[in-house]
Order: structure tokens, then C-alpha cells, then sequence
């Protein structure tokens, strides 16, 4: 079983490429089927029909009013937006608009209310309005960017940056989209990494353009990369906690838990009221196997703010690992007291039960929280202690019921369709996901999942599945490698091929990924081809767990 595929660019407010997940994904010839799903963020914020903002772009709260005089207006435009009364905010943008007719703001709103409403010409035609009004604004400038990109035309959102830039060299969010939106057309590292530094030098003093590049190394896997860099964003910026941050996360990545320890408590000293270096600070102390000390950081951090989730997940686990479920559960109860309405402290109170194989007080506890909150983690939590309880009919029972009362729930059927898979219940896997996708028809490891279903099942309708999973989801090895595989199974050789190629280029390490390039080749009648690859797999030996259809295929050569 494969490890979830790590997000790929930048902080929190940029583009990922996907976090699939895949489990058992198609580099084995299986699905991905995690049971949670993150869709790729670009698609989600370009979307006409998500209610999110395209990458790069301020919400209708991030978008500061002229004057007091206009705040009223601005509060109810944003909470109009956030209700989905789209309808409503055009009038009140308009009353705004009346108000201020040369300002850049309502036209912008406007802009994101049609897009919010799926306008896609309407909320194009708004931000060219707002960039009349100001050339520069770029907030404007990342939606029609990401509106370019959505319509197929890459190019035209590279120019459009591209321009942003050259008139404000200095612009760290346009060299920030640019990355986000050229990661999200299969960039490679060099380009990617030449556009983050671009913006450092551009501007040496803002310390997002430094974190960009630190981040981007760090979650690329190449520590002493992002070593470097923060060196030089603390040199650049001395009294910045952001980049003592980094640069500690970069020295922890490279194993100099000493220096990270420094480099955290000099973040510290810079914002003495902040929990967030302790936790950074724990989790160097995790890094180098002490979880003494790191439970001791995860105090501190919660005398400095004592709802700390993170910091109490955090102690929970090291409890659960030092094998002290009742102190585990003694922080869990302190969560519940603070967010009695919120899933996560029943969940962690039937996760350590669970653990523990208590299962009716797991059972109890979910049910507990499902009083609190309607939670679809927790019924499919709930769902999971009964079959492991042995109470399959109590389990089916509920998860009728559940699906009966929450029929526009899309995570209980995705699970289901996960368990139905892993048991080789093609057939209602398949009904499970039909289900997830009449709900929720951009979700892409849905249609990965049913394209792999299908084609083992000889049904109609695999290679269209897999290219719209792909379309959605550009990039991601394991839908390419499933669309791959079918794309063989279909004759269409050179094009499987070429596409298996580039997901063993971008994940070179997954060696089952190699193992379907060499099936891939034999199907296309190429053994010459096929030949190096299995016997590089053979030459893995214990490394690789499937020799036994290593050895099966070169018997074909």
C-alpha cells in the first residue's frame, strides 16, 4: 500500500497539486481509494461552480473598503457571498457601485459574484472593468489568470502574469501564481524553482518570496536545497520569525536537530506570546527520537494557548504511543469541553478506544459526538467500530440510515465503495461510486476508482473515466498510470506508452510504476524495451514485493 502523495507548492494559500492518496494506487494495478479526498485546490478555486477563488485571489473580506463609510456594504457583500446569495450581492454591489464609481472594488466584487454564479464571460468582463479603472490591481489580474487557464489556454494566463510582473517587478503574489498555475500545467523543477527564486531576488525583503522557495524545497524532498535557502533568508532578514521558522525546519530536514532547537528559540524570543515555535520545537525533538521533551514543548505550547488543538492531538498520540490510553483520553475530554459541538474530540475518544479494541466504548463515543454534530467522519467511524465489533447487521443497519437521512452525503458511499474494493466486491465498489460521482461529479479519485472498476469488469465507458479524472487532476502519477494501463488494455500503445513514461519520470523511487511501463511494452510487442526495466525490478529483490510477477513476465522476453 502506497503513502499518500504529499502536497506539492508553497504555503496554505497556493496551489497544491493534488493530496490523492492513493492506497494501493495504480502503480500495483489497483485504485486509488483513500477514503478521504482533497481535489487538486486550482480546479477547485477555478471552478465556475465551486464557490471559492481562482489562486492568488483575495475573498470579498480580504479586499479593504475605501473608507468607513463603505465598511456597512463590504460586510454584507461578504456575508451575502459566504451564504451563496449571489443574486442578492449584485444588488448590493451595485448600491455600492452607486457609491463609489470610480473605485476598483465593486467591480471587482461583481467579478466574483459571477463567477460564484458560473458566469465565467459575465465575471470576465468585471475584471477587465476593475483593471480600467487600475492596470495594476491583482487581485483582477489572478482571476482572469486563472480564468485563462481554466479555458484551456495556458499560454495566455503565462502572458497575462508575465505582464503583471514586468510592470511591478516587486509583485511576490504574481510570481506566487504564476508558479501555482504553471505547477498545475506540468512545470517541471527547473522552471518551477526558477519562478520562486525570480521573486527573491525581485524582492530580497519580503520574506513570503523567501518562504516560497524554502517551502517549495522542503516539500520537493531536497533538505539541503531548502537549507541554503533559508540561510539566506535569515541573512536577508534577521529579525523575521517566519524565516528563523524556516530555517529550522530546513536544519531539522537535514538532521541538525541542535541548530533547529536554536534556530526555534530564536523564533521565540521574536514572539514571545506565540505557541507556534514549541510546536516546531516538538516536533524537531520527534525528528531526533526524544518524546520527552517533545511532549514538555507541546506543554508550553498550550500554557501559551491551552485550546491548542494541534498540541493536544499532538500529546494524545504520544500518549497513545508510550501506551497511556487513560491520559490520552483525559486530554481528549479537555478537547470535548472546549468544542462540544465539534467532531474532533469524539473521534479522538473512539480512536483510542478503537486502538485499544474497546469496541462498544468506541461505539458510544461516536454516537456521543453524532448527538453533537453531524458529522460524516464520525458515522463512517461509527460504521467501522460496529464491523469491528462483529456487528455486521448493526453496521448495515446504520450505514441505511445514515445514507437514508443524508442523501447529498458523498464521504459514506466513497468509504463504502473503498471497503466494497478492498474486498474484490466489484460489482458494489462500483455501485458506491456511481453514487460519490452523481454528487459529486469533479471528484477525481472517484472517476479513477470506476475507470479501474470498469476495465477490470470489461464495462464501457473506462478510457472516458479515466481521462476526465485526469483532465481534473492533471499530472498526478497514480490516475495517469490507471489511465495508462487502460489506454494498453485498449491497443492504444504509443500513447500508453508516453504516458507511463512520464509517470515513472516523475516518480522514479515507485517501482511498481516501472513494473506497468514493462507490461505496458510487452503488450506493445517491445521486449527489447521491456527487458531493462524488469530486470532493474529483479535486481531489487526483497525491495520490491513483486518478484514473483517480475519473474513471470521475463519469462515472455
Amino acid at each position: 500500500m502506497k503513502t499518500p502523495l504529499s502536497r506539492s507548492l508553497f504555503s496554505a494559500a497556493c496551489l497544491a497539486a493534488v493530496s490523492l492518496a492513493p492506497a494501493g494506487s495504480g502503480a500495483t494495478g489497483q485504485p486509488a481509494n483513500e477514503s478521504g479526498v482533497r481535489q487538486q485546490e486550482f480546479l477547485q478555486r477555478t471552478s465556475l461552480s465551486d464557490n471559492r477563488l481562482p489562486p492568488g485571489l483575495v475573498s470579498a473580506q480580504g479586499v479593504t473598503a475605501p473608507d468607513e463609510g463603505v465598511a456597512g456594504d463590504m460586510a454584507q457583500i461578504s456575508t451575502l457571498l459566504q451564504q451563496g446569495k449571489t443574486d442578492q450581492a449584485l444588488k448590493a454591489i451595485d448600491a455600492l457601485q452607486k457609491k463609489r464609481p470610480g473605485d476598483v472594488v465593486p467591480p471587482f466584487l461583481r467579478g466574483r459574484a459571477l463567477l460564484q454564479k458560473g458566469d465565467a464571460a459575465g465575471a470576465r468582463k468585471a475584471m477587465e472593468q476593475a483593471l480600467q479603472i487600475d492596470g495594476n490591481y491583482f487581485p483582477a489580474i489572478a482571476v482572469l489568470a486563472g480564468l485563462d487557464n481554466a479555458e484551456k489556454h495556458p499560454d495566455a494566463a503565462r502572458t497575462r502574469l508575465e505582464a503583471a510582473i514586468q510592470r511591478q517587478p516587486g509583485n511576490v503574489p504574481a510570481y506566487q501564481v504564476l508558479a501555482e498555475l504553471r505547477a498545475a500545467n506540468g512545470a517541471d523543477k527547473a522552471e518551477l524553482v526558477g519562478i520562486l527564486r525570480r521573486a527573491v531576488e525581485a524582492a530580497p525583503g519580503n520574506p513570503q518570496a523567501h518562504h516560497l522557495l524554502v517551502e517549495y524545497f522542503l516539500r520537493s524532498g531536497e533538505p539541503k536545497e531548502a537549507l541554503a535557502a533559508a540561510q539566506k533568508a535569515v541573512a536577508a532578514l534577521p529579525e523575521s520569525p517566519p524565516m528563523f521558522d524556516a530555517l529550522g525546519r530546513a536544519q531539522a530536514a537535514n538532521g541538525e536537530f541542535d541548530q533547529a532547537q536554536a534556530s526555534f528559540n530564536r523564533m521565540a524570543a521574536l514572539q514571545p506570546q506565540s505557541p507556534q515555535p514549541y510546536l516546531r520545537m516538538s516536533t524537531a525533538y520527534l525528528m531526533a527520537g526524544d518524546q520527552a521533551a517533545a511532549a514538555n514543548k507541546l506543554r508550553k505550547a498550550l500554557e501559551l494557548d491551552p485550546s491548542l488543538l494541534e498540541a493536544q492531538q499532538g500529546l494524545v498520540s504520544l500518549a497513545m504511543a508510550a501506551k497511556k490510553p487513560d491520559e490520552a483520553l483525559a486530554i481528549v475530554h479537555q478537547v470535548q469541553k472546549q468544542r462540544p459541538k465539534e467532531a474532533v474530540g469524539y473521534l479522538l475518544e473512539g480512536e483510542i478506544e478503537a486502538a485499544g479494541k474497546n469496541w462498544d466504548k468506541a461505539i458510544a463515543a461516536f454516537r456521543k459526538g453524532l448527538k453533537q454534530t453531524d458529522s460524516p467522519e464520525l458515522a463512517v467511524r461509527l460504521y467501522a467500530a460496529l464491523q469491528g465489533a462483529g456487528k455486521k447487521p448493526d453496521a448495515e443497519r446504520w450505514a441505511a440510515d445514515w445514507t437514508r437521512a443524508h442523501p447529498k452525503d458523498a464521504t459514506f458511499p466513497f468509504y463504502l465503495g473503498n471497503q466494497s474494493l478492498a474486498r474484490n466486491e466489484l460489482p458494489e465498489s462500483l455501485r458506491q461510486f456511481d453514487r460519490v460521482l452523481a454528487l459529486q461529479p469533479g471528484n477525481a479519485i472517484a472517476l479513477n476508482n470506476r475507470a479501474w472498476i470498469k476495465g477490470q469488469l470489461g464495462q464501457g465507458g473506462a478510457l472516458a473515466d479515466a481521462e476526465r479524472a485526469n483532465t481534473l487532476a492533471p499530472n498526478q502519477p497514480p490516475l495517469m498510470d490507471t489511465w495508462a494501463m487502460l489506454l494498453s488494455a485498449d491497443n492504444q500503445h504509443d500513447k500508453a506508452v508516453e504516458l507511463q513514461k512520464k509517470v515513472v519520470q516523475m516518480q522514479p523511487q515507485q517501482l511498481g510504476y516501472k513494473l506497468n511501463l514493462a507490461k505496458i511494452y510487452l503488450k506493445a510487442s517491445r521486449k527489447s524495451d521491456a527487458k531493462p526495466l524488469l530486470d532493474e525490478l529483479a535486481a531489487a529483490g526483497d525491495k520490491f514485493a513483486a518478484q514473483a510477477e517480475v519473474e513471470q513476465l521475463k519469462k515472455q522476453l
